[in-house]
């Protein structure tokens, strides 16, 4: 009876042994399959954050662009207004009497088509000289 008692236990013991080894196996083989995946998802992590650091940085700069354009627009929207407020208000009142009677293609009571060419005749050189 004790022999077999211990030849029971040996194998337990052997059973045990050689189960705990084919759980550590595949332990290991989990562990590697892990390994493998987080290789494979760190790749198309890194893909996916450099794709959203160029979208964003795309975006910046567009911003920046767009912003700079209309900053340009707007400074020379300021300088047509500061050399239109610069123009002779005579000078700005014959253009415009002039314009309309082009448009209308009629003359004005106190403006004549003649007296505007001559009037442009001799100021337009005049105003061109202070302009530069």
């Amino acid at each position: 009876m004790g022999s077999k008692n211990i030849s029971d236990k040996i194998k337990e013991d052997e059973k045990k042994a050689q189960e705990a080894e084919e759980e550590a196996e595949q332990g290991n083989a989990r562990s590697q399959k892990l390994l493998n995946s987080k290789d494979n998802n760190r790749g198309k992590v890194i893909f996916q954050f450099s794709f959203f650091v160029a979208l964003i940085a795309a975006y910046f700069i567009a911003d920046y662009v767009t912003g700079t354009q209309q900053q340009n627009n707007i400074r020379k929207g300021m300088n047509h207004l500061e050399m239109l407020s610069s123009i002779n208000p005579d000078f700005r009142y014959m253009t415009t009497f002039t314009l309309e009677e082009i448009v209308v293609g009629s003359q004005n009571d106190l403006y004549t088509f003649a007296g505007n060419n001559k009037f442009f005749n001799e100021l337009f050189p005049i105003f061109r000289r202070a302009q530069s």
